[in-house]
């Protein structure tokens, strides 16, 4: 017997049949959910103004897709099954091909909101417009530092007036086009528009000429950084990756079962009735107020009044004094660890103890901006902390990549990835040079940004917390730390502007997305590297 033991993982992989994971169904799934959550999400969230579409790395819409295609396609597969004669295992969508679907799905929720469409092509657009009510702007020619290749064509209204109309007012107002739908490929986007001869598309075209480069280096280099890490994280270090273990969860089915294991569980069962319960009482009440009474979930501590120089410490008491009870953060909370539970459940409050002390004696607040740069300190530490944990691990495969040797078997994958991430980082620190950066700053703001987001994704990782935000952005931080005259007025402009685009509202980055779903695939026993 052998006296070395095996430690064992935070989350058991599923045991699933050995079915083919990447079947045309699958991912035509995956192909069609996609195309629908970045069609629907902007509608839904700001028309419909429902409940968010994604919202957060525990997606609404892609639980919804998923559910449909396990509690109504594998059901209606049973049926045609038996009414054919034939065996129902090959109509019914298997675990592995659910966790093909399920990781196209998470990794396409990073577009349609947040993550990327909400705040891209807007600040295209928008600082035009905020520059004439914006007087310090104009006094001190702030967007004269922004390089005029990277806007739709023409940015100044003189050059011609109904173009610029269509593409700056219009963008933001709407094409006035009465009751008709302006479709990308409509005339009002396709045909010529005043003097220039140019089309709408024509002046988005030399914009995204720099810009589709940019986002796809980023894109890889994240995509490729989850992967690098995943080993390290999954397997030497052991996280839980509560998220993951919630989407294997609903997916996870046992061969001649026609509904995921989860549905069988009585404990699962009689814990989604009594929720189910309470939103029901809740809808009652909004349709029949005076017969069903209410049921409310938030709360309110009156802790100003207790304590009033809490109001003024600088602290988020705001946090502290009201709240909302979600299911689904108790529900998450079963995935993580006591300590871990713990610690969230504390730090707000000794936070705003030690901000209240510290106005106390000193009789001064903790202003936001130095709450920002701790932040970004306290993100940059905590990288510093993952890199020496894993030194090991990362220098073999960083060794190996460039001395193009074979690893062992376990490290293919991360020499890959690094081979990879060197490749796309180089590629988005180089646009960010064509943009107008200087290379020292551009490695800087690359660098940064990258820290934040592995960072960012750690922490969802290993918490599991669905929404989360930095609450610090790359540019700011820099030029906080390094002062604002050591990075020149034109670099600052740019990567204060770069920052809102890439990193305004972490909510929905695409970083966590791509773990989530590396583990998901480890679990369901498919290959990670094909998945990436």
């Amino acid at each position: 017997m052998s006296n070395t033991l095996e430690p064992l993982s935070a989350a058991e992989p599923v045991q699933t049949e050995r079915k083919k994971a990447f079947t045309i169904r699958a991912i035509l799934l995956g192909l069609l959910g996609v195309i629908f959550i970045n069609a629907f999400t902007g509608f839904n969230d700001e028309h419909i103004h429902s409940t968010l579409f994604i919202g957060n790395h525990l997606p609404t819409g892609v639980f919804f897709i998923i559910s449909l295609a396990t509690l109504l396609w594998n059901p209606l597969a049973k049926l045609i099954s038996t009414l054919l004669g034939i065996n129902s295992e090959k109509l019914a969508l298997s675990t592995r091909e659910l966790a093909v679907s399920m990781t196209m799905l998470l990794a396409g929720s990073w577009t349609p909101s947040s993550g990327f469409y909400r705040y891209f092509q807007r600040h295209l657009i928008l600082p035009w417009f905020k520059e004439l009510t914006k007087t310090n702007w104009q006094k001190y020619g702030i967007l004269e530092y922004l390089p005029k290749k990277l806007f739709p064509l023409p940015i100044d209204s003189a050059a011609d007036n109904k173009l610029y109309e269509t593409v700056y007012t219009g963008f933001v107002t709407g094409i006035a086009s009465g009751d008709k739908v302006v479709w990308p490929w409509s005339s009002a986007m396709t045909s010529p528009i005043g003097d220039s001869g140019l089309s709408v598309w024509d002046a988005w075209a030399a914009p995204l000429a720099y810009w589709t480069p940019f986002m796809i280096c980023f894109a890889v280099a994240t995509i490729a950084l989850s992967l690098l890490v995943h080993r390290q994280w999954a397997h030497h270090e052991q996280l839980s990756y509560p998220l993951a273990s919630i989407s294997t969860s609903i997916i996870t089915r046992d061969k001649g079962r026609i509904l995921p294991d989860i549905f069988y569980s009585k404990l699962f069962l009689w814990g989604a009735g009594a929720v189910l319960f309470i939103h029901m009482i809740k809808l009652g009440n909004i349709w029949y107020p005076q017969t069903i009474p209410g049921i409310t979930l938030y709360w309110f501590l009156p802790l100003d009044k207790l304590f009033p120089s809490l109001n003024n410490c600088g602290g988020p008491v705001w946090q502290l004094k009201s709240g909302t009870l979600f299911f689904t953060i108790i529900g998450v909370s079963y995935f993580i660890s006591s300590q871990i539970g713990l610690t969230m459940g504390i730090s707000n409050i000794l936070l705003v103890l030690i901000l209240a002390q510290i106005y106390l004696a000193t009789g001064k607040p903790v202003n936001e901006e130095y709450m920002e740069v701790q932040r970004g300190g306290s993100y940059l530490a905590y990288a510093i902390i993952l890199i020496y944990t894993g030194r090991s691990y990362y220098w073999s495969v960083f060794s190996k990549a460039f001395n193009l040797k074979k690893g062992k078997d376990y490290e293919e994958d991360g020499i890959i990835a690094a081979r990879l991430f060197t490749l796309s980082f180089a590629g988005f620190i180089a646009m960010l040079w064509v943009i107008g950066l200087d290379p020292l700053v551009a490695v800087l703001f690359g660098a940064t940004t990258m820290m934040m987001f592995l960072v960012f994704t750690r922490i969802i990782c290993e918490s599991g917390v669905p929404f989360l935000q930095t609450a610090w952005q790359p540019g700011t931080f820099l030029a906080k730390v390094l002062g604002f005259s050591a990075i020149g007025a034109a670099p600052l402009t740019i990567i204060y502007w770069l920052s809102t685009i890439l990193a305004q509202d972490p909510r929905e980055c695409m970083m966590p997305y791509i773990s989530t779903s590396l583990k998901i695939a480890d679990d369901t026993k498919i290959k990670i590297r094909a998945v990436a």
